[in-house]
């Protein structure tokens, strides 16, 4: 089992069963040669935290979240975020779901490490958050590595003025 390097996990609510989680985000992150992993569903906030502590082991170049909904889990979010940004082998990104306005503060402080080339977001739903807006901005216009964006949702006026102000930064 530890040859799999494609994984697509699509649970029933988990949100209530931490130990389920936990279980789950340590079996994601002892897969040595996994490349690629696709999201489904709602988990515990440990399997976040799990995800973030472990993440220096997983090779991970491609992630896609869909249909998460952590809006109002603010250390749920964080941690996602901060597993994200760990992961040094990500290069797609794809981003479907509902985010507390952490997950957005924490993914622009952490950019730096990041070399995401792709990034999609499908689906943003941030249009009454300037917060997450200027956050959201700021995250895509540190990622010097992008190379294609595509968005999709609604943002607030900060998110276009932050991000013009940014742009000089910006490679895509």
């Amino acid at each position: 089992m530890s040859q799999i390097e494609t994984l697509t996990i699509g649970c029933e609510d988990l949100s209530k069963r931490p130990s389920v989680s936990r279980d789950l985000a340590q079996f994601i992150c002892k897969l040595t040669h996994l490349k690629a992993l696709t999201l489904y569903g709602q988990y515990h906030d440990d399997f976040y935290s799990t995800l973030s502590s472990m993440v220096s082991s997983v090779k991970i170049a491609t992630l896609i979240i869909n249909n998460m909904r952590i809006r109002e889990r603010p250390s749920a979010s964080r941690d996602l975020a901060q597993f994200i940004c760990k992961l040094t082998h990500l290069k797609a990104l794809t981003l479907h779901g509902r985010y507390h306005d952490d997950f957005f503060s924490t993914s622009s402080s952490m950019v730096s490490s990041v070399k995401i080339a792709t990034l999609i977001i499908n689906n943003m739903r941030i249009k009454e958050r300037p917060s997450a807006s200027r956050d959201l901005a700021q995250f895509i216009c540190k990622l010097t590595h992008l190379k294609a964006l595509t968005l999709h949702g609604r943002y607030h006026d900060d998110f276009f003025s932050t991000s013009s102000s940014m742009v000089s930064s910006v490679k895509v």
